[in-house]
């Protein structure tokens, strides 16, 4: 089990705000329905929610800005240079992870690379996997009072605004597409790299086993950084004892050592 990743504390800060942004998003949200419902009185109550509707709205896409442009491209840096520098034992980092990866015992190199590669696509597969249904079920249930509150408030064209904009916004529907992608697309190289580690004939002085190693590295990386999921710290320390147990299972199946 991790004692210590050197992202913990930037990923932290990311949960943290992404929490503040969702409570923002869903305020926005009830105002807009506030606004809708007396959209034709006028009253210094308007007025005040229509501001503090505005200044939600500017929280929101400041918060956004600094997630996606300034936290996360740093917290990914981080834990990439913690990759190579476990596998490759190099000094990227200034403080290293303490049993992030369990394969301390494999020399460093490509093979080792390889080796990462394959238990980090299997836990953010497992984790993923595990958010996704939890989502699903929330999306879904929520998705059918959406639909019910929409064709019910049909005579007020604002108000059902408001709710379809609220389903269908990337914020909503835009996260559980990615989730879904990431978890697909996890699922994809985990059985890549477990047909590489089941290959008898596996030649790691070959350039061409070699780049493919380095283009599922690669690929993976890109993933991360395009889809910006941030996995569920709760949920990634009530699996990781489990997980760990069935990584070392996979290892010795694979014969990885």
């Amino acid at each position: 089990m991790s004692k210590f990743s050197p992202q913990d504390d930037t990923f932290k800060i990311i949960s943290t705000l992404n929490k503040t942004k969702t409570f923002i998003f869903y305020s926005i949200f009830i105002l807009a329905i506030v606004l809708s419902v007396f959209e034709n009185t006028n009253s210094l109550f308007i007025y005040s929610i229509s501001v503090l509707d505005y200044i939600l709205i500017f929280s929101f896409y400041i918060l956004t800005y600094l997630i996606n442009y300034y936290l996360y491209p740093k917290a990914e840096e981080i834990r990439r240079s913690d990759f190579i520098d476990n596998a490759l034992n190099t000094k990227f980092n200034i403080k290293s992870s303490e049993e992030y990866f369990t394969n301390d015992n494999i020399e460093e190199g490509i093979y080792k690379i390889a080796v990462n590669l394959f238990e980090n696509c299997y836990f953010t597969k497992e984790i993923s996997g595990k958010m996704l249904s939890k989502r699903t079920i929330f999306f879904v249930i929520s998705s059918i009072i959406i639909l019910l509150i929409s064709i019910q408030g049909l005579k007020n064209s604002l108000f059902t605004k408001s709710i379809l904009q609220l389903y269908l916004s990337i914020y909503v529907l835009g996260n559980q597409i990615k989730l879904f992608t990431l978890h697909s697309r996890m699922t994809v190289k985990f059985e890549r790299l477990k047909n590489l580690f089941s290959r008898n004939d596996l030649d790691l002085n070959n350039y061409t086993e070699i780049g493919r190693i380095i283009k599922m590295y690669i690929d993976y990386e890109t993933d991360l950084a395009v889809l910006r999921v941030n996995l569920d710290s709760n949920i990634f320390n009530k699996m990781n004892p489990k997980l760990s147990e069935n990584w070392n299972e996979i290892k010795n199946k694979y014969e990885i050592k």
